[in-house]
């Protein structure tokens, strides 16, 4: 039997506070609780990393070394806080709703599209990664326009790290980055790929590299030299350890 998942509630009015099955939880540090807050106000929204930076250290305010991966760090507490079972079991909930949906979508219709790439992430969240992988490739053909490529890029990208096929996702991730720029929606596809190579980054050997190397190029396209050359410097130390140099 699956194990239930807790019931729980956030009060916003006042002082933030959760409550877990009927008991209060103690609330995080200031900066996860605004995090919190700003997430809980924007409900069934995807949030962009760079909106989170913005609200988090407003104008004037100092930032941390790398804003991105504290923004990652912070979110992955407020997960814990949360608890893993009510995490996993929004994915889970999401998969039977997006099954069920797609009896009611045409075959080749966008809505079949944005249906099976959001159900691919689903899976992806919750490790069915072959499952993933086999809703992007019956996409693919529903693909029909360069934005829809440019999304289901991003999707594909990701679950062929997870994979652990990184050449094969940093060529994926390559021809999104160009495809957007050209399209003019360069930076919802550099935060998302930034994004992606922080959170999937793997500890050792070429999908760290891969990871890398794809940081520095996103931020290369946002206008951000210094972190740009970090993570190439960080990229190029890891090659020349390794032996390997990506295409």
């Amino acid at each position: 039997m699956p194990a239930r998942l807790k019931a729980m509630e956030f009060h916003i009015l006042g002082p933030l506070e959760i409550v877990v099955d009927g008991r209060a939880v103690p609330a995080p540090a200031p900066r996860l609780c605004s995090l919190l807050a700003i997430l809980l106000l924007r409900p069934h929204r995807q949030v962009q990393v760079g909106e989170l930076i913005d609200r988090l250290w407003p104008d004037g305010a100092p930032q941390p070394a790398n804003p991105t991966a504290t923004v990652h760090t912070y979110v992955r507490r407020l997960r814990d806080i949360v608890g893993a079972d009510v995490h996993l079991g929004e994915f889970r909930e999401a998969v039977a709703c997006i099954t069920e949906s797609l009896q009611y979508t045409g075959p080749t219709s966008n809505d079949q599209l944005v249906a099976l790439v959001n159900r691919s992430g689903a899976y992806k969240e919750l490790g069915e990664l072959d499952l993933a992988a086999a809703d992007l490739r019956t996409a693919e053909p529903l693909v029909d326009n360069r934005l829809n490529r440019v999304q289901w890029g991003l999707a594909r990208a990701g679950v062929e790290n997870r994979l652990g096929h990184y050449e094969q996702a940093r060529r994926i991730a390559t021809d999104v980055l160009r495809e957007s720029r050209e399209i003019g929606n360069a930076y919802d596809a550099c935060v998302a790929l930034q994004a992606l190579a922080e959170s999937e980054a793997v500890e050792y050997g070429i999908g760290r590299q891969w990871s890398r190397s794809l940081l520095a190029r996103c931020c290369t396209a946002l206008d951000r030299p210094a972190e740009a050359a970090t993570h190439q410097a960080a990229a190029n130390t890891l090659c020349h350890q390794t032996g390997y140099v990506p295409g």
